[in-house]
């Protein structure tokens, strides 16, 4: 029972390494355009329109989200 437990404990920190790790090169990701930052409320939305193709932004690498 002991083992089994240490196994468990092992694969659970293992786990919350690896998810820490995913949060560190989430943080690094460049930015789609020079004016939205990858920590703006709406990074994540107006990354997926861009990846869909729904936007392109405003021309010359911005997105002009206050536009």
């Amino acid at each position: 029972m002991k083992t089994l437990t240490k196994l468990i404990s092992l694969v659970l920190a293992a786990v919350m390494m690896l998810s820490a790790m995913a949060m560190f090169v989430a943080a690094e990701e460049e930015p789609l355009f020079s004016d939205v930052k990858t920590t703006d409320w709406a990074y994540e939305g107006i990354k997926y329109a861009t990846e869909k193709g729904l936007m392109n932004g405003t021309g010359g690498g911005k997105f002009s989200p206050q536009g």
